[in-house]
């Protein structure tokens, strides 16, 4: 601690450095459009949510530490072993793929698409290679490298350490505080579409359980944490057995159970209502069968004769082919779901899509054209169904999408520039500055320029993109709206997930709780007239996916 009079020209260096901040607060405010009265209030909201919080099963938390340090140690031998000493870690990724291509076996890379890749490749071959010597045929076309032996005990082991959930853990134990609560872990307005994004334990992001799983069998793996053998014997790999345990690590206080409810398949309603694409939106208002649907559409055959596969198909082209993904996109969504397709059926199914959901696609063009009149012109140009349209303005240094919901996008710094699209074409599109996470900047085209400053970048983007913006910043005003009626009805929020709004009550309200969640959650906003929403949820003392 020092005063003034103790270092006078340290006094005047922090002086001087303390005016240049107001100053550039005071610029700021003068570039700035006030907040609406509306975010104003949802501001304060998100402010007594953070301060809530929820419980934490501190208790729980400390067990799955010790039995995932205990098994890290294990696989961390076994790697060694397996390498012959060279790679100590399943985490030292260089030196696993540095070892990995002394075995004579290329890889992209060690990320988990790279490693589930590799081994389903090497399955499909070694199956391949089965089937060409049990009828002493002439090899089929390759569809992947076999693995050395060696080189696939090491992936596997790099996959089930990759499960690891340590760092979430010891967060859920450094953020509690002595109440046994955890607190503000949502920052308000943190994505350019005005999404929430988490902070602390980040439950944005908790990791879905194994496909198999059920609550009964996480009930049951709590149980089991004191006894790491018994949890291995009918849960294991352990690692994986704790992973689907993080979400249940969220719990209700004594007497009380937590309330979750979300918006069904928000992002598709909220897509074909923008786009207008009224087939879709007929399926949400009747049985509700979308994938199927879907499914239908791409395979030509009635409803009722969809197979599960081809449901399964038809839920990854809904999450995937939305925003202009092509065979990349789906083939991403497709390992997340466990869907194992060709890349020539995946294109298939991708012009099946499109050649079903004409509007959508009309749509991607419609805000590309929109975005090229607003920035050439100077007009306020427009695109979406009658009534539900995006504006789009250019202001000063901005370009400003105004949504239905009157609340505005902003695109800082936009310049058109002529871009390579994803596609391979040479195209005039839409270039802005934005804050890019730089460990996924292989998801965002940067582009050079001169004011480009470690994470400030200028990024280009494309109809899909612009769509997918739209889309969310809807999704994002649709659940502001909920939690803003969740709380007019005298429910507190405690967290929210995404789509999800969480609420804790006493256990003898919790299913009157629920049912009042769903119906309030599935009135449309007067501003998303012709939108159908629906709800679903859960209530029980852990928290868990819906």
């Amino acid at each position: 601690m020092w005063r003034r009079e103790d270092d006078l020209d340290k006094f005047l260096k922090l002086y001087s450095y303390n005016k240049q901040d107001v100053r550039t607060e005071l610029a700021c405010l003068d570039r700035l459009m006030e907040l609406s009265l509306s975010e104003c209030d949802l501001w304060e909201l998100d402010y007594k949510i953070n301060n809530r919080g929820v419980m934490c099963d501190l208790a729980s938390v400390d067990k799955g530490i010790a039995i995932i340090q205990s098994e890290q140690k294990r696989l961390n031998g076994e790697m060694l072993r397996t390498t012959g000493g060279v790679v100590g870690s399943c985490t030292e990724v260089q030196m696993l793929g540095k070892w990995i291509k002394s075995q004579g076996v290329e890889m992209d890379g060690l990320a988990k698409a790279d490693v589930l890749d590799a081994l389903a490749e090497s399955d499909a071959q070694e199956e391949v290679d089965k089937y060409d010597d049990l009828l002493q045929e002439t090899p089929t076309t390759p569809v992947g490298v076999v693995l050395p032996p060696q080189v696939r005990r090491a992936l596997e082991l790099r996959q089930e350490a990759a499960k690891s959930s340590t760092a979430k853990l010891i967060a859920m134990r450094e953020k509690t505080s002595p109440d046994g609560r955890i607190r503000n872990m949502h920052q308000f307005h943190a994505a350019s579409t005005g999404r929430w994004a988490g902070r602390g334990v980040q439950v944005q992001n908790l990791p879905r359980w194994r496909p198999d799983i059920h609550q009964s069998d996480i009930e049951a793996m709590f149980s089991m944490l004191d006894d790491k053998a018994m949890l291995d014997l009918f849960y294991g790999p352990s690692m994986a057995a704790i992973s689907d345990c993080i979400r249940g690590m969220l719990i209700a206080g004594e007497g009380n159970e937590l309330v979750a409810c979300d918006f069904s398949a928000i992002e598709a309603r909220a897509l074909a209502w923008l786009a207008g694409q009224e087939s879709v939106l007929e399926i949400f208002r009747t049985h509700g069968k979308i994938y199927e649907h879907a499914a239908a559409g791409i395979y030509h055959v009635p409803l009722d004769e969809v197979t599960k596969d081809q449901r399964q198909r038809g839920k990854v082209a809904i999450l995937a082919l939305g925003f202009g993904s092509g065979v990349g996109g789906f083939q991403a969504m497709a390992r997340t779901y466990n869907v194992q397709i060709s890349d020539a059926e995946a294109d298939e199914i991708k012009k099946a899509w499109r050649a079903v959901n004409q509007r959508i696609v009309r749509y991607w063009s419609d805000l590309e054209s929109a975005v090229l009149g607003a920035m050439k012109n100077g007009d306020v140009t427009s695109a979406g169904a009658r009534g539900r349209e995006v504006k789009f303005r250019k202001a000063g240094s901005f370009l400003w999408a105004l949504l239905p919901s009157g609340r505005a996008l902003c695109y800082p710094y936009p310049e058109l520039r002529m871009v390579t699209t994803p596609w391979g074409e040479e195209k005039e599109q839409l270039t802005f500055m934005t804050v890019v996470d730089m460990t996924q900047k292989k998801k965002a085209k940067i582009l050079p320029d001169p004011n480009s400053r470690g994470k400030w970048q200028r990024v280009s983007t494309y109809g899909g993109s612009l769509a997918e913006n739209m889309t969310q910043a809807v999704a994002r005003d649709l659940l502001a709206d909920a939690m803003r009626a969740v709380e007019a009805e005298g429910l507190e929020v405690c967290f929210h997930v995404h789509d999800e709004i969480v609420v804790e009550v006493q256990q003898f309200r919790a299913q009157y709780t629920l049912e009042r969640m769903m119906a309030s959650m599935s009135e449309t906003p007067v501003w998303a007239k012709g939108l159908p929403l629906a709800a679903e949820g859960f209530h029980g003392r852990r928290y868990r996916k819906g």
